[in-house]
């Protein structure tokens, strides 16, 4: 995706099935947005193949606004509009939309239900936006950050709902800078950098490590060696994954320097593969 003489999106690709979550992660300026705005026929790509449920978006908008429930960060509300009354509009543009009311109880706007925009938090928008995207029981969610702003609670909010989404057979997209939060919703993720990808898969194989890591509450490097296969760098020993002979050991050898056992894990955490990424992308 070209604007003049800048790329702002080249050689992003990804696919996603029926049922699972895609977290598209990356900094600032990456093209993640383009990327779904793209997606959805808002931009007509300067190259490539753009297709969604099989659809041309550009082409073919009516059809594709039909399957898609999209929530972008530009919600385009009328300010003096309550979420009462914009959820009713929108629900009048579907033939079969969902229940207005479940919505505003399930994503507990009841309190705010009659409350101009203009006087809403950030966190009451985004839940608003939400109920808009879900309004038409579409088969694709496409969520451009939907936790920007929102308080712990309304968070939890949202990922149920996600969740829900996702066991309902809904195929949903989504970006986000909050990286704990990809790790608990998604079933695939894609990292872009400077509009293109750098790294993409499932994040049970992005996140598998072949070693284990023990984290402690001290620094273990005066502690002498440790048991055979291990390293020590900092608080934390390092040995071979599922060699319970290792751990066994490592536990042992812990205990007798009176070090405690904080947590033991034998993946990588999602934060950690991506700033790798990105680091490796930098150099």
């Amino acid at each position: 995706m070209d604007f003049g003489n800048t790329t702002a999106v080249h050689d992003v690709s990804f696919e996603l099935t029926f049922g699972e979550v895609l977290t598209i992660l990356g900094p600032n300026g990456a093209g993640k947005t383009t990327s779904l705005t793209t997606l959805l026929g808002f931009r007509r790509p300067t190259a490539g193949l753009v297709e969604l449920h099989g659809l041309n978006p550009v082409a073919q908008p009516a059809q594709v606004n039909a399957l898609t429930g999209a929530m972008l960060q530009d919600g385009g509300v009328w300010a003096p509009m309550t979420p009462e009354q914009v959820i009713s509009l929108t629900a009048s543009y579907y033939r079969h939309p969902r229940s207005g009311a479940d919505l505003i109880d399930r994503l507990a706007l009841g309190s705010v239900a009659a409350t101009p925009w203009r006087r809403l938090s950030g966190g009451e928008k985004q839940r608003t936006l939400l109920a808009l995207a879900l309004l038409g029981q579409p088969r694709v969610l496409i969520l451009d950050e939907p936790t920007s702003g929102v308080d712990p609670e309304g968070r939890d909010v949202i990922r149920a709902l996600i969740q829900e989404e996702k066991a309902l057979g809904r195929a949903i997209v989504l970006t986000t800078h909050e990286l704990d939060e990809a790790e608990r919703v998604s079933d695939q993720v894609c990292v872009i950098a400077r509009g293109r990808t750098i790294m993409s898969g499932s994040l049970s194989d992005l996140t598998h490590s072949t070693e284990v890591e023990i984290c402690t509450d001290r620094d273990l490097s005066s502690l002498g060696d440790p048991p055979r296969g291990g390293r020590c760098e900092g608080r934390n020993l390092f040995g071979p994954a599922h060699d319970a002979d290792f751990l066994a050991a490592a536990t042992a050898w812990l205990a007798q320097q009176q070090v405690n056992v904080q947590s033991i894990s034998s993946r990588h955490s999602l934060e950690s593969v991506y700033r790798h990424a990105l680091e490796g992308e930098s150099r």
